[in-house]
């Protein structure tokens, strides 16, 4: 059994002790760019068959791209949009209608309505903004070094594309992780590095 799944079944028992005390679950994975949380995220969705929705999905924006506004740790997500299209009716137990925002046609998708599961998932860097509040049952935050971040980056996305992280996005994001702390008070801290 390879480590990515011993990992995921280690998640997969804490979600099943869970769900011995409630009947849903909402599982958060925080963590940095590169790390691994879409792969795990969905494959721990697939797994327990339930959601999962990414914070990719929740870009912020250009209208809302201001000075003020990136100044905010985590200020670079839609968690407005997130609260009231993910947050609000999770709680509740409630049909998402869900969209995604498109980051080459600088618009939002059509909408897409998820029914209520036992568990969701919800994965991606500002997830524990604490802007959204308590919602999650099992909090996993993901890292691993600042190298292997960029090896990741640059095969998944290309050279032009790390340099934009590199430049923005991950100065963004360790702001947010500085200022916020999404690796404390969560039930895992996962380092990738040598994972693969």
């Amino acid at each position: 059994m390879s480590e990515r799944d011993q990992l995921i079944d280690s998640i997969v028992e804490k979600v099943t002790n869970k769900l011995l005390e409630k009947d849903w679950v909402v599982i958060g994975i925080d963590g940095r760019c590169g790390s691994g949380k879409s792969t795990i995220g969905s494959e721990l969705a697939s797994r327990l068959k339930g959601n999962c929705f990414h914070m990719d999905d929740f870009y912020l924006p250009l209208s809302m791209r201001t000075p003020e506004r990136l100044s905010i740790p985590g200020g670079n997500v839609h968690y407005e949009r997130f609260i009231e299209e993910v947050a609000i009716p999770l709680k509740q137990h409630e049909p998402i209608t869900y969209r995604h925002y498109d980051t080459i046609k600088q618009c939002l998708s059509e909408p897409v309505l998820f029914s209520p599961s036992q568990v969701t998932v919800i994965e991606g860097a500002y997830a524990f903004n604490p802007a959204i509040g308590d919602l999650y049952d099992i909090k996993v935050f993901m890292t691993l070094s600042p190298q292997k971040q960029l090896e990741r980056i640059e095969a998944r996305n290309g050279e032009k594309k790390r340099n934009e992280f590199e430049r923005r996005w991950i100065p963004l994001e360790e702001f947010y992780i500085r200022s916020c702390r999404p690796d404390k008070d969560v039930d895992m801290i996962i380092d990738t590095t040598w994972l693969w």
